[in-house]
């Protein structure tokens, strides 16, 4: 019973700290954006735009803040035990051609939950065999099923880090994974 107890608060634990680390992460973005002000805009995540040049949607979509943000709230997903809640952040690599790697799972498709699923599970490993992640860095390399940003993970337990990319695509405006090596 009191392996029990330990293991539960050791999870209570982790997912505490966990939501606090994303909400730390969150802000010191947010603050950070909101300093650089009127900047030049140049740069990779300067959070600056210049009064004459106007991104668009998709462009400030594609920072990498943006998919360090996104993927934050896909650990948050997997973690809440809602895996059809992360549809829309996984690319289809299904058998219909129409929609591979330029859509996102369905939930409500049985093959696609089933996948749904499976890489939860896989990031909620990750998560629970840690005790800490980081963001190193991304990658952004064309291939011929697009834009590929991919975004180098580091999960910590003591001092060992196991180092994980997510590999990203920009479907519908939002980044979804399409891999993760």
């Amino acid at each position: 019973m009191m392996k029990k107890i330990h293991r539960m608060f050791r999870s209570y634990q982790s997912a505490l700290l966990f939501g606090l680390m994303t909400f730390l992460f969150i802000t010191c973005t947010l603050n950070a954006n909101a300093q650089a002000g009127r900047g030049s805009g140049e740069g990779w995540g300067s959070g600056r735009k210049s009064s004459d040049v106007k991104k668009t949607q998709e462009q400030d979509a594609a920072s990498p803040e943006a998919v360090e943000i996104r993927l934050a709230r896909l650990f948050d997903i997997c973690r809440s035990d809602k895996p059809e809640d992360a549809a829309s952040y996984i690319v289809y690599r299904g058998e219909d051609k129409t929609r591979e790697w330029k859509d996102t799972l369905h939930a409500d498709e049985p093959a696609d939950k089933a996948a749904i699923v499976g890489i939860c599970w896989r990031i909620k490993s990750y998560l629970d065999q840690s005790t800490n992640y980081s963001f190193d860095g991304v990658h952004v390399k064309k291939e011929s099923e697009g834009e590929w940003h991919a975004l180098d993970a580091s999960f910590y337990q003591g001092e060992k880090a196991k180092k994980v990319i997510f590999a990203f695509l920009l479907i519908n405006g939002q980044f979804a994974i399409g891999d993760i090596d």
